[in-house]
């Protein structure tokens, strides 16, 4: 039905199926490194763009929300790719 690139962290696609509208928004959130006011504005703007979406729709939330809590990767070497 439609889609919005809403900044380069968010994009939001909706879609008509055959019980009811799906909207799917994903995210890329900026690391736990950056800083506090990039977060902030992150967030305002991700709940801006769920409280938008209409009630009536499903919504689906999935993207890179950037799990990266420290420097210990022993174990995971074969899944975090480490430069």
């Amino acid at each position: 039905m439609s889609w919005e690139s809403v900044n380069n962290r968010i994009i939001t696609v909706r879609l008509k199926t055959r019980f009811t509208n799906v909207t799917l928004v994903q995210a890329y959130a900026p690391t736990e490194a950056a800083p506090d006011g990039d977060k902030d504005d992150f967030c305002n703007q991700l709940q801006a763009v769920m409280d938008a979406v209409p009630s009536h729709d499903i919504k689906i939330l999935m993207g890179d929300f950037n799990a990266q809590v420290g420097d210990d990767t022993q174990g995971y070497e074969d899944i975090i790719d480490v430069q």
